[in-house]
């Protein structure tokens, strides 16, 4: 629904290493953990909100995650 915005409020916390393969090169990887503190969901016509659970609409996107890249320096 276009009348609908989600807001939510958590703490990320998580730890990054980047290896250098070359001096403009680096290989970098990334675990991170997401904890959900709050949610509501607010009708933008009449600026109305409630509290709603995010982790039931959204399953995948709390937790634990992975994250692996290479990055190129210029």
């Amino acid at each position: 629904d276009e009348n609908i915005s989600i807001s939510s409020d958590f703490i990320e916390t998580g730890v990054r290493l980047g290896v250098n393969l070359s001096h403009n090169i680096q290989l970098i990887g990334s675990a991170t953990y997401y904890s959900l503190i709050s949610s509501e969901i607010k009708d933008t016509e009449t600026n109305e909100s409630e509290d709603f659970e995010y982790k039931e609409i959204f399953e995948d996107r709390f937790g634990l995650g992975y994250n692996v890249g290479i990055r190129f320096m210029f």
